[in-house]
């Protein structure tokens, strides 16, 4: 695919693969070589290589941890790019990072909170009906759910990852949520619609556990709020998502790279553009700039997780083009 940066400038574009993601993959599944550090080595190597054959300016640029791997480039080789441009990209502070919960309790208008929060209720309270549904879709596109504890606690799993879904990506509006006499299989479509039934299944977690070793390790994720369903909940008893790695893997989470690293972006970290949707709901740990540096963060109103710089007002575009235009000056 060809990035909107690459689109607008018209310049030269290379896609790097993700140590341990897709055919990157080494022969054991050993993960002490899966770090920021490493993996910025990588990117840095490519880099370095290519500057023999591409010898104008530099930018680097991804999408969410895409985003954050610009960071983490940028803090152990400030000098290998001319411009960063992270798209959507957290800076989290610990594996159930809890500016999230503050962001859900704040976001978008009371009614939706509550409308959201009434749907949830529901759908537990009623899981023993609904979950005959569940395991209808989940059965048609050969999902399992194993490693999560079952197609039980995926459900409740399921449910609980709702709001977080339904502000990140902003596929669907307030008004979509279904009503209590909706049919279950109408209620179970919109669920799948909103938070993919696939996010908790064994396929999927297997795929990704690279990326959540990183998460619970280093980059650090969010959890969920079990005390606001007590009475529903029947089989999810963790809040967090250390199923998602086999019980032999040690996962001790290390806030002092976070804590660097909020700290040279705030303060050191130049030539970067960071975008942001407003309701996304990572935007809850979006860096934060001290006015010390050139860099600049912008945000998409009413924004969701998928902000792009088209997606900016056009004084936002102009801006951004702007500034692009001064960090890639001889």
């Amino acid at each position: 695919y060809t990035t909107e940066l690459a689109i607008s400038l018209k310049c030269n574009q290379i896609i790097a693969e993700h140590r341990y993601f897709g055919k990157s993959v080494p022969d054991s599944a050993d993960y002490e070589y899966l770090n920021s550090w490493q993996s910025a080595s990588d990117h840095h190597r490519i880099i370095e290589k290519f500057k023999e054959f591409y010898t104008d300016k530099w930018i680097a640029t991804g999408i969410s941890k895409g985003g954050q791997t610009v960071m983490y480039l940028s803090y152990y080789y400030p000098d290998d790019v001319d411009a960063k441009v992270p798209y959507v990209a957290p800076l989290n502070y610990g594996t159930e990072d809890e500016r999230i919960y503050s962001f859900l309790d704040n976001v978008g208008s009371g009614r939706c909170r509550r409308r959201i929060k009434k749907f949830q209720k529901f759908v537990l309270n009623n899981q023993d009906i609904l979950r005959t549904e569940f395991e209808k879709l989940s059965d048609s596109k050969g999902y399992t759910y194993d490693l999560v504890g079952g197609s039980e606690a995926a459900f409740e799993y399921c449910v609980l990852e709702y709001p977080f879904a339904f502000w990140q990506w902003g596929y669907s509006d307030c008004k979509d949520i279904p009503r209590p006499d909706a049919k279950p299989k109408k209620i179970i479509q919109h669920m799948n619609s909103v938070a993919g039934f696939d996010y908790f299944a064994d396929e999927y977690v297997i795929e990704f556990r690279p990326f959540f070793y990183q998460a619970l390790t280093e980059m650090g994720y969010y959890g969920y709020k079990l005390d606001d369903f007590k009475r529903e909940l029947k089989h999810v008893t963790e809040s967090g998502f250390e199923f998602a790695m086999p019980e032999e893997v040690s996962l001790a989470f290390d806030p002092q790279l976070s804590i660097e690293l909020d700290k040279f972006i705030s303060d050191e970290a130049e030539d970067f553009i960071f975008i942001y949707g407003e309701w996304d709901t990572w935007s809850a740990n979006a860096v934060e700039l001290s006015g010390d540096t050139n860099s600049k963060v912008f945000f998409s109103r009413k924004g969701s997780h998928r902000t792009r710089i088209r997606h900016l007002s056009f004084e936002q575009q102009d801006e951004i083009y702007l500034l692009l235009e001064s960090f890639l000056k001889d």
